[in-house]
C-alpha cells in the first residue's frame, strides 16, 4: 500500500547515498545466503525505499507490517525460488529509482508486491492447515 507511491517518491528524492545502500542490500547472482539473512535483507531494502521517499510517516507506519511479516511468514518457509525472484525484482526497482523513473519504480514495486501478496496468502493458508 505505501511502497507503490513510496517508490516513486524515492526515485524523485533519493540521494546517491541512498542508492548506494539500496544496492549494498542485494544479493550477489548465484549467491548462497540462509534465509533468515535473506529477509532481514530484503526488509532493509524495502526500509531504504520508504526512507528516501522523503515521507517519515510512511516509514514510520510501515514498521508494525514488517515486524508481522517477519514473525509470521516468509524466513525459512519460502520456496527458494522465490528468493531469486526477489532478488530481480529489488534489482530492477532500485535500477528505476537510481535513474530518478519514478513512474517505472511505481510500476515495478506494484508488480513486486502482487507477486509478494501470492506468497505471503499461500504461507499463510499453509499454517493454518498445520
Amino acid at each position: 500500500i505505501f511502497e507503490v507511491p513510496a517508490a516513486g517518491m524515492a526515485a524523485k528524492n533519493r540521494t546517491d547515498e541512498q542508492v548506494e545502500k539500496l544496492f549494498s542490500c542485494l544479493r550477489p547472482t548465484g549467491e548462497s545466503v540462509d534465509h533468515g539473512h535473506l529477509f532481514a535483507g530484503n526488509s532493509l531494502f524495502h526500509s531504504l525505499i520508504l526512507e528516501a521517499s522523503g515521507n517519515e510517516l510512511m516509514r514510520v507506519v510501515a514498521s508494525p507490517i514488517f515486524v508481522v511479516l517477519r514473525t509470521q511468514f516468509l524466513r525459512d518457509k519460502a520456496d527458494p525460488s522465490f528468493w531469486d525472484e526477489v532478488d530481480c525484482d529489488h534489482l530492477d526497482i532500485a535500477e528505476a529509482i537510481k535513474k530518478r523513473n519514478s513512474a517505472l519504480a511505481e510500476k515495478l514495486m506494484r508488480k513486486h508486491l502482487e507477486n509478494l501478496r501470492s506468497v505471503y496468502e499461500n504461507l499463510s493458508m499453509n499454517q493454518l492447515k498445520t
